[in-house]
């Protein structure tokens, strides 16, 4: 009789010999072991039925450790999602199967290293990948945290509502974070041409492959838009007052360091509102980051900035017109490696919502507020221009601006005070150009309602 002979039974080859003997009934199966390893779940800790799996394991009690694992992994595994969101004090931290599976195996290896053994030398039990550990740094968990699953089907349903510009643009940038490549991007579109779509598309793609994607904008409002979004200065460090020498508060090894060092993807909105200074302190900070040494922006990572230079720029306190032309982003060094990418279409005026008059009414404005923006009122003209509001845009009503302002934006006095609904105060709001009119606003509104002012410092 051959091995071969041995390792045959019933007319199927069985690879090892264990398998032959095991289907053969010389040896016992594992279900006496597998129904104690549940009884003792009962009124113990995942951590003892960790204990008693890796007792069985050592003492080569189990004839197929890998089935009894996988019979029981939902055992094993019990804790780890409550002990990962304790020990990084995320209560709605989820974790996936395979994440519990892997976070059970690490637990299991650190118990058999204790007794000087390893499931590496478990021919039939899983191993554990290269260099696999838990995730300590609290910042790539929140951005490993997603909702996959429901990411990638409003991923799938929003990708058809793109127009031709937008899938030009998305396939153009995801096939750089595919191959790795690199890239500085500028998204340029005037409000309502989709750019906060544009972004949440991308994001979502990046984030179903499981890797990390950094939202950022230069307002805090604007990043509120943002799945994950945070101000700029907040995710990068960057300095308040930053000069041609600054760099971003990232020191090596720190979470945040270690965070911007996995991102696949950083997306930046509302650039122009930032004087460049900023972004090269960004790209000084990530090169060393990096190490980069190929001359590529921003250490070689892929980052989309988006905005509309029509609108509102970085302010410099006393500067002159010059001055802020100097400062703005386009007159950076990194100008020249940023590749621009337009949106034309007004895609507020796709929206199955507006009646025709609301359409036309929304086009008009939208082509006035535009022209104002590219310089073509009053032409020609060197940059200086009166601008004629159209009447329908302003409240005519000399007398008492403020109070003209407040009860066409909130009603009369007595309406406003019975008001109680919170969407009513939500959709409304009165934009101010400076600090002070802000203030005489809102002591002229406190003055219509009931109470006594109090004042906290």
């Amino acid at each position: 009789m051959s091995y071969e002979d041995i390792k045959t039974y019933k007319d199927v080859f069985y690879e090892g010999y264990k398998d032959a003997c095991y289907a053969r009934g010389i040896l016992d199966d594992d279900q006496a072991y597998i129904d104690d390893l549940v009884r003792r779940s009962y009124d113990s800790s995942a951590a003892v039925v960790r204990d008693l799996f890796v007792l069985m394991l050592m003492s080569d009690s189990l004839c197929q450790p890998e089935k009894s694992l996988g019979t029981d992994l939902e055992l094993l595994s019990e804790d780890i999602e409550y002990s990962r969101r304790k020990h990084f004090n995320r209560p709605g931290l989820i974790l996936s199967d395979d994440e519990k599976k892997l976070y059970a195996l690490i637990e299991i290896e650190k118990l058999l290293k204790r007794s000087g053994s390893s499931l590496s030398l478990y021919e039939s039990m899983p191993k554990l990948p290269e260099n696999a550990k838990p995730i300590e740094n609290v910042l790539i968990l929140d951005e490993l945290s997603y909702d996959l699953e429901e990411m990638q089907s409003t991923h799938d349903i929003d990708i058809m509502k793109m127009t031709e510009e937008q899938r030009k643009i998305y396939d153009e940038i995801i096939c750089a974070v595919l191959e790795e490549r690199g890239g500085m991007f500028f998204v340029d579109g005037f409000g309502g041409t989709g750019k906060t779509f544009l972004w949440k598309l991308l994001s979502a793609a990046v984030r179903c492959r499981g890797d990390i994607v950094l939202t950022t904008a230069s307002s805090g409002i604007a990043s509120l838009l943002l799945q994950g979004g945070r101000t700029a200065h907040s995710r990068f460090g960057i300095p308040i007052n930053p000069d041609e020498f600054s760099t971003c508060t990232l020191p090596h090894g720190s979470d945040k360091a270690n965070l911007i060092k996995e991102a696949s993807l950083i997306i930046w909105d509302e650039a122009p509102m930032m004087r460049k200074h900023c972004f090269e302190s960004l790209d000084r900070s990530l090169n060393d980051l990096m190490g980069n040494h190929s001359k590529k922006p921003f250490g070689g990572k892929v980052i989309v900035f988006g905005g509309d230079f029509r609108q509102v720029l970085h302010v410099i306190t006393g500067a002159g017109r010059a001055e802020m032309v100097l400062a703005a982003m386009n007159s950076s060094y990194l100008w020249e490696y940023c590749k621009v990418l337009k949106l034309t279409k007004n895609m507020r005026l796709c929206s199955d919502n507006l009646t025709y008059e609301e359409a036309r009414d929304l086009k008009e404005f939208s082509e006035w507020i535009l022209a104002v923006g590219d310089g073509r009122i009053a032409e020609p003209n060197d940059g200086d221009a009166l601008i004629d509001i159209p009447e329908e845009f302003l409240i005519m009503d000399p007398k008492d601006p403020i109070e003209t302002i407040s009860h066409t934006i909130y009603g009369d006095t007595d309406s406003l005070r019975g008001m109680k609904d919170p969407k009513f105060f939500q959709e409304r709001a009165i934009l101010c150009p400076t600090n002070e009119d802000v203030n005489m606003i809102n002591d002229h509104m406190l003055s219509k309602l009931d109470g006594k002012l109090v004042v906290l410092s």
